[in-house]
């Protein structure tokens, strides 16, 4: 995804209004709301012919580990964007860009 777009996209794909519910909606919902959300925001600038890109932008709900202030532990679900400049992530349930890989550590599958 173009670095210009990345607020663009978050302002138009925001789920950060919906609200928890315990084991109903969590964490890992507001990540794929929000990347199902991306990919209909890209195709709804495909059709418009406001923005075609070559390819379809990299944004994926990814669950890792999140360690706070206190070195607590839990499982916890983000988006991982590749932007033009790098990847980062993203907290959906406040709208925060990060590149704090040292507090979230995304499990990406087998090495």
């Amino acid at each position: 995804m173009p670095d210009s777009m990345l607020y663009h996209v978050i302002s138009e794909c925001s789920v950060k209004h919906m609200v928890s519910i315990p084991h109903i909606w969590e964490c890992e919902n507001y990540s794929g709301r929000w990347q199902s959300n991306v990919e209909v925001f890209q195709y709804e600038l495909w059709q418009s012919d406001e923005y075609r890109p070559e390819w379809r932008w990299y944004v994926s709900d990814v669950v890792g580990i999140e360690s706070d202030f206190m070195g607590n532990k839990i499982q916890h679900s983000k988006n991982l964007i590749r932007l033009e400049s790098g990847w980062v992530l993203f907290e959906p349930q406040t709208d925060v860009i990060s590149k704090d890989y040292k507090s979230f550590t995304p499990f990406l599958g087998e090495a």
